[in-house]
């Protein structure tokens, strides 16, 4: 849908489009004048796409006696699908055609360009005149038949307008800025709608109008932010697996979307750059108020395969591919992130891809109707990318938007040029895929579609990566021309995104080999899938930090004796022992690796809890600096190669993570392993505490207190395991963080829900975390008995008792009260307290109608 109201846009017969262009005056026509040009070769007799200049009395040259009369489209394209006319108007004119007859098959849409810009396009049924308005000047016109069969022209002309005008002579300017919300919290998403005073015949195209915000914040800062055009769109609600439609889209505008990453004052102003010059609006107000967020995800410059938050909180990839949905839209979307949030991933990949109607652009006979071609952006996909990202806030997941895919680009491997709209078969202009990676047009045209993409999605934090491509490989494209794209690409994306996402791709050894040293891309990805998968996981692991200088992940693995086969039977592994060893082997080798089938395995066999005991594991521990290790692993004393140990370790922290091959890549029941060690070098020498971690289940127990002197090993006897076992190591010296007791007593969705900040408050006899913390609860599954709840007890008229127990040495407790739940008084103090029970005496004051008291952790 386009913003082209019937003011501007007349229908066929004698229909008129504004536009307006640079005069620049030269040999002209007479003021009045009406030239005629009729072309006289038939069918095919006519010159390709001839190319006519008129003198200044409006002679053609050459003749068109040497032009088909036939404008041919896609299904001929041999005999030509343009003629372009060069002339000077002295005034404003009338540039049309008159068809005497159209295919009774195929499209038949004609578009008039100017200078490879797109001015109006009109969709022909029957025979009848189009006629657009122009402005004075020297210009290049080319009309071009980008539907599927031919239009029979009998004359072309350019005639004066009588001193008509196309309407909207002078830049745009803003005539209407709104903020949909007039104040935000630091880090969240400030949206404003902007109208302007004209519209546009494509306002995807930046060549023929630029709409841009000038940003400016506390503290020097300043950006600028693509603007995009925005329809609204929805879509019908349906079950997961049932086919939903969207519905048509409204009335649209001019959107911005930005995140203040500071409290303060902002402001924005909209620049607006067409054919006519360039405006700037007033600056608009915007007040942010200050808020605590982690912010957008970068690359630790000190930490090679670290991953941190603005804030400084570490990021740790965990999750599953959610490349495209099942056809139920948005249902599949809320269906597989709560799993991810229930269970505490917080990484996947979305495509863009035409087959499941999550791209943008596409060919314009595609069986999804709203797509129309190169340039022109169907609102519906990127209305479900907005769901999708604002689902993946909500569920605390960062995902890598893959802008391209191979199939797109080749025809060999999933093919799908047959369909692309850059295939000159569907009226673009590449007689092959490779050329996409070296075309001039090709990649100008890219980039326009890369800027909505940036315009509309950058200002989430949630957007972990633009990724350029999916397994680029696999195209047509040839390693030198593929690698140079991708420099080309990931630097244009870094000047034009305000926030610095990470940009990556995935693609080969020889293409990443060529990519290694280039500044734009952040990360390089391989895929595998082989058996037995967990071992090729690891040597891919091991390969990738050993062959690249850059951070490295598996953008996609799986079984290899199963890619085929979800239609043909069940998986042998109901129990997800190989996506369990997978991620815990990635995880300790701190190279993120990303499951594969979603669908046909994670959903069928409800196996999305596989993960939660490895995100439990992490949270609130920080990797930063850690280095990988193999511990020695003996059973009963004897070094043993049916383990296997993975170690992440420095002087001062380590974690392991050990694995029973003798099984193979998968079993039902196993026997244990008893009497195992596992043996750590290179630790500060002192008092260690262990604890053992049952990657199947979460279930954590404490270990031995061991002592490490310096120079020497440090063997730990491990418990009895099923499968695998995991462990942490740390020092008794050091005191566990916030984030840690988070970590261990909190289930991720817990966490991500909110129940877990420290900012939670203690009322209605109800268990929260600082309860829990509190007292050192080590099952948040279970409620506290009501015995061990705080108790707000009458000691006068005057005052209350506050009793509540309290844990071992180590904690710092601030008793507050209130008397509205909004504003809290510290009263007291208690630092480190060793008294079971713990008695403070609290003033209530005067006429106060309610009281309350609460226990808070201090950091």
């Amino acid at each position: 849908m386009l913003p082209v109201s019937s003011r501007f846009l007349t229908a066929l017969c004698h229909t008129r489009v504004p536009f307006v262009f640079f005069a620049l005056l030269l040999t002209s026509f007479a003021q009045t004048f009406n030239h005629e040009l009729n072309p006289g070769a038939n069918w095919a007799a006519g010159m390709p796409n001839p190319v006519i200049t008129l003198d200044s009395n409006g002679a053609p040259s050459p003749a068109m006696s040497t032009v088909s009369s036939y404008l041919h489209g896609s299904w001929h394209t041999a005999y030509g699908r343009t003629v372009t006319f060069t002339a000077t108007l002295p005034s404003a004119a009338k540039i049309g055609l008159i068809a005497r007859g159209v295919s009774s098959s195929g499209t038949k849409t004609v578009v008039l360009k100017e200078a490879g810009v797109e001015l109006a396009r009109h969709t022909f049924t029957v025979a009848e005149t189009w006629e657009v308005l122009v402005t004075a000047g020297t210009h290049t016109f080319t009309f071009e038949n980008v539907g599927e069969d031919w239009v029979d022209i009998s004359t072309y002309y350019l005639r004066d307008s009588g001193g008509v005008q196309p309407p909207g002579s002078v830049t745009a300017t803003v005539t209407a800025f709104s903020w949909l919300t007039s104040s935000v919290p630091a880090y969240a998403k400030a949206e404003a709608a902007i109208t302007l005073s004209r519209t546009y015949t494509n306002p995807y195209d930046p060549d023929i109008v630029s709409v841009d915000a000038l940003v400016t914040g506390p503290g020097g800062i300043t950006y600028t932010l693509p603007a995009f055009w925005y329809e609204p769109v929805t879509w019908e609600t349906r079950t997961l697996g049932t086919y939903a439609n969207f519905t048509a889209p409204s009335a649209g505008s001019w959107r911005i979307r930005l995140t203040p990453e500071a409290a303060g004052a902002w402001s924005v102003a909209i620049r607006i750059t067409d054919t006519l010059g360039q405006t700037t609006s007033a600056a608009q107000p915007l007040q942010v108020t200050a808020a605590t967020a982690t912010g957008f995800v970068a690359l630790d410059a000190t930490d090679r395969q670290g991953f941190r938050f603005d804030n400084g909180d570490p990021f740790i990839p965990l999750g599953f591919n959610l490349c495209w949905n099942d056809g139920s839209l948005g249902t599949f979307f809320s269906h597989y992130f709560g799993k991810m949030a229930a269970n505490g991933c917080n990484w996947t990949r979305v495509w863009m891809t035409p087959f499941a109607r999550q791209s943008i652009e596409w060919s314009a006979d595609h069986w999804f109707g709203p797509y129309a071609g190169l340039g022109r952006y169907a609102q519906e996909p990127a209305a479900l990318m907005d769901f999708v990202i604002d689902q993946a806030t909500t569920s605390g997941v960062y995902l890598q938007m893959v802008l391209e895919h191979h199939g797109l680009y080749s025809t060999t491997t999933n093919p799908m040029w047959s369909e692309n709209p850059y295939n000159t078969a569907k009226g673009g202009t590449l007689a092959s895929p490779a050329q996409f990676f070296t075309d001039t047009g090709a990649i100008a045209q890219a980039k326009k579609k890369y800027r909505y993409i940036v315009a509309r999605w950058s200002y989430s934090p949630h957007v972990l990566a633009w990724e350029l491509f999916n397994e680029a490989n696999f195209t047509n494209g040839t390693n030198a021309d593929v690698a140079s794209w991708h420099r080309t690409m990931s630097t244009y994306l870094k000047s034009i995104d305000p926030y610095g996402h990470l940009v990556t791709t995935s693609t080969s050894r020889a293409q990443l080999d060529l990519l290694d040293t280039h500044p734009a891309i952040d990360v390089l990805q391989e895929h595998t899938y082989a058996d037995p998968i967990a071992q090729a996981v690891a040597t891919l692991d091991d390969d990738l930090l050993a062959h690249y200088a850059k951070p490295v992940a598996i953008g996609e693995y799986g079984s290899g004796t199963w890619p085929n086969a979800p239609y043909a039977g069940p998986h042998p592994d109901t129990w997800g022992d190989h996506i369990r060893q997978c991620s815990w082997i990635g995880s300790l080798k701190r190279v993120p690796n990303m499951f594969w089938f979603w669908d046909d395995y994670l959903q069928r066999y409800d196996l999305f809890s596989a993960y939660q005991p490895l995100a439990r594991f992490w949270s609130g521990e920080d990797p930063r600096h850690l280095t990988n290790s193999t511990p020695a692993l003996a059973i009963n004393g004897v070094t043993t190669t049916t383990l296997r140990g993975y170690a992440l370790q420095n002087p001062t922290s380590a974690y392991a993570y050990v694995l029973d091959r003798s099984f193979g890549e998968w079993a039902a029941s196993p026997p244990a392993v008893t009497g195992a060690t596992l043996t750590l070098n290179g630790l500060t020498a002192g008092n260690w505490q262990i604890y053992f971690f049952n990657p199947q289940t979460g279930a954590q127990q404490t270990g031995p207190l061991l002592t490490a002197t310096t120079g020497t090993e440090l063997t730990i006897s491990l418990p009895a395991f099923t499968k695998d076992l995991a462990l942490k190591l740390r020092p008794t010296a050091s005191r566990e963080t916030y984030a840690q007791w988070r970590g261990r007593l909190f289930h991720p969705a817990e966490i991500v829900s909110g129940l877990a900040e420290k900012s939670s408050v203690l009322g209605g006899g109800t268990e929260n975390n600082l309860l829990k913390y509190a007292l050192g609860h080590q099952s948040p599954a279970t409620p506290l008995a009501p015995a061990q709840h705080p108790e707000l007890l009458p000691a006068s008229a005057t005052t209350r008792v506050f009793r509540f127990p309290t844990p071992a040495t180590g904690v710092t407790y601030r008793v507050q009260t209130s008397t509205d739940l909004i504003t809290w008084t510290t009263v007291q103090t208690l630092s480190e307290p060793t008294d079971l029970t713990t008695n403070v005496t609290l003033t209530v004051p005067l006429n106060a109608p309610r009281f309350f008291a609460r226990l808070e952790v201090a950091d």
